[in-house]
């Protein structure tokens, strides 16, 4: 027999229930050598798994422990990210500062503007025949100055120049809007400065057609 043919016998008697021993003495007794029965015999055998070693058990246990770790604080974080979220959420922080609707209410629009907070409103000057209805809109503070939009919803002609539909962008001090108490065509000379837009051109036109009569 060959070496690998030895060795599958070897295996096939173990199989069978014949001990290392009884293997051996039958080889030995057919005139194979000790030397290389012992070697059929190891390769025949089930290689036994080496036990690890202290130093690997504890490098094993090092690992899982970082991992332990590494998926806690992956956890904590989202637990964490989920409560950031939700109290942002309920609290509205990230929300912007929200706009007054005061309507036909001007003290309302007014205290808005004192203060320039984000606010529109409606405000209505003269007689029913010659009633002029302006839309204001307090945007808030840029820089040092209030950002007001005004615009003329309804009103009759002046002069012969419509009015209706014309308005302003305005930049003003709130120390001017202090002095002034407000934003309109009446005070043209005080915030013409700040101003800008047909409605601002048309109420100087007005000033400077009646200071001529």
């Amino acid at each position: 027999m060959t070496e690998q043919e030895i060795i599958n016998y070897i295996k096939e008697q173990l199989a069978a229930g014949h001990s290392p021993d009884e293997v051996r003495s039958a080889l030995t007794a057919t005139g194979w050598k000790s030397i290389d029965v012992e070697a059929a015999i190891e390769q025949a055998l089930p290689k036994k798994v080496r036990p690890r070693s202290a130093e690997t058990k504890k490098d094993v246990k090092k690992i899982k422990n970082k991992r332990i770790v590494l998926i806690s604080g992956i956890i904590f974080g989202v637990i964490l990210l989920v409560v950031l979220v939700t109290f942002v959420a309920k609290s509205g922080i990230l929300k912007g500062v929200e706009t007054q609707e005061c309507g036909n209410d001007e003290a309302c629009l007014k205290s808005a503007l004192m203060s320039c907070t984000p606010a529109t409103g409606l405000t209505s000057r003269g007689e029913e025949d010659s009633k002029a209805v302006s839309y204001t809109e307090v945007k808030g503070m840029k820089g040092d100055k209030c950002e007001v939009f005004v615009r003329i919803e309804d009103a009759g002609s002046v002069l012969g120049i419509t009015v209706k539909g014309r308005s302003m962008d305005c930049e003003v001090p709130l120390s001017l809007l202090e002095e002034t108490g407000t934003i309109s065509v009446s005070n043209v000379d005080k915030i013409k400065d700040y101003c800008e837009g047909n409605l601002v051109e048309f109420a100087e036109q007005v000033v400077n057609t009646i200071q001529t009569q």
